[in-house]
């Protein structure tokens, strides 16, 4: 059991946040565990300065917003079912409260989507959310020159803003599968040498995002959502293999290591945002980078 406590000396605000946790050894190889705890965080901090005209001044009125806070539940089981290798299953539960949404009027905004820059209207922390899920993690220890770690999580993301609506977050994709390995040789040269090769496959649900209204911007050549669908639809899954080799070798006082790789090795096309082109008269994405081959040489003293 602890105590975590933080200071937010902009607008002087403060939060003391119990914790505790709980592991049940109940064999050799196995136990249960759960855990509690509050956390709070300060907004990104555009916000605090942010400043909207009033008459011939202009105020900041989300200077003093508090910080958003989360009650956190979590219940495991873990076992090592054979040497080396390791099972756990975690269930989580976390209430989301005093998000800043629209202090004026009944809107869809939440502060927990923004995704970058600022916003210009105020604010007051009554906004809510909700995640929950079901994670689960299958690993190998290092052991023979030789590891796997793998990890699927299925969840659900909500949020309510000013219009006492919920809804998925923009962050709502559902599920991520992670499979990570990598294994390494011994070199037979005249100083201790190796090499090694990882691989990295992740396979993550496609991004939340809010329909258009075709007919809407088609007619004014522009992007017009339906905003009666927020974050109703999602993107194509994002799928990803990253693959790199190391060349190891240990000198007198230093190891140097030349590694080379390539991220994203099918160059699969990754939408995350979406929107209308007038010019084609239909619908074109964003997309993540493409195929990224990776070269480096790195000392460690």
């Amino acid at each position: 059991m602890g105590l975590h406590g933080q200071y937010f000396a902009l607008n002087r605000t403060a939060a003391i946040e119990p914790r505790m946790g709980i592991r049940i050894q109940t064999g050799r190889t196995q136990f249960f565990s759960a855990g509690y705890g509050l956390h709070s965080q300060t907004q990104p901090l555009g916000n605090y300065f942010a400043r909207i005209r009033v008459g011939l001044d202009s105020i900041q009125p989300n200077r003093n917003l508090d910080f958003s806070r989360a009650q956190h539940y979590v219940f495991g089981y873990n076992v090592q079912f054979i040497q080396n290798w390791n099972f756990k299953i975690e269930a989580y539960y976390q209430s989301l409260y005093a998000i800043p949404v629209s202090a004026s009027t009944k809107t869809s905004f939440s502060l927990i989507n923004q995704e970058d820059n600022y916003v210009i209207a105020a604010l007051s922390n009554k906004g809510r959310g909700k995640n929950y899920g079901l994670e689960m993690t299958l690993e190998r220890f290092w052991n023979d020159q030789f590891y796997f770690l793998s990890t699927l999580s299925l969840y659900q993301s909500k949020y309510q803003a000013s219009d006492l609506i919920w809804r998925n977050t923009r962050f709502n994709s559902n599920s991520i599968l992670s499979v990570t390995m990598g294994k390494e040789w011994n070199l037979h040269t005249k100083k201790t040498s190796t090499i090694a090769l990882d691989l990295k496959i992740t396979n993550h649900g496609g991004v939340r995002v809010t329909p258009f209204n075709l007919q809407q911007s088609i007619l004014r050549k522009t992007t017009v959502l339906d905003n009666t669908r927020i974050y109703e639809e999602r993107l194509p899954d994002i799928f990803r293999i990253d693959l790199q080799t190391q060349w190891k070798t240990q000198y007198k006082n230093r190891t140097g290591s030349f590694i080379a790789g390539v991220q994203n090795l099918t160059n699969r096309k990754n939408p995350v945002r979406q929107y209308y082109d007038a010019g084609i008269g239909g619908v074109k994405y964003n997309y993540l980078l493409a195929l990224i081959p990776v070269v480096g040489y790195k000392i460690d003293f």
